[in-house]
């Protein structure tokens, strides 16, 4: 009786811990692909370090992306998927569209700021894993 319990226990255990939503660094991802598709990143500038936050200001690299991102339809969220192997502070998720479910990647630097942060079409590697 005491191992069926213990096997119970650890079975719901299991399946609440995907019941909590998106880990942090999934809701950051959400965030900056928010703003891309919004082609507005003041919302999220502060999140990345003081030397990738002038490439956020050019609306026409950010429009591009935002282009692109548009027509694919709703964005629905990020997912990560990171590989264990991955480079320590390196982050991969899968965000999903109405129409195409894209790759982005995540870097952060040592204060804990987005140091870079890549979206790719499906097939395409992050470029710092």
């Amino acid at each position: 009786m005491r191992r069926v319990w213990g096997t119970a226990l650890a079975l719901g255990s299991l399946a609440m811990a995907g019941c909590f939503g998106p880990n942090q660094y999934e809701k950051q991802a959400d965030m900056v692909t928010k703003a891309i598709v919004a082609n507005d990143m003041r919302p999220v500038e502060k999140d990345f370090n003081a030397l990738v936050r002038p490439k956020l200001e050019s609306k026409a690299r950010v429009g591009a992306l935002s282009d692109s991102l548009t027509a694919l339809g709703a964005f629905k969220g990020a997912k990560e998927n990171t590989p264990a192997n991955a480079p320590p502070r390196s982050h991969k998720f899968d965000a999903a569209f109405d129409k195409a479910t894209w790759i982005e990647c995540m870097t952060y630097d040592e204060d804990g700021k987005i140091s870079a942060f890549d979206v790719l079409p499906p097939g395409q590697h992050c470029p710092r894993m």
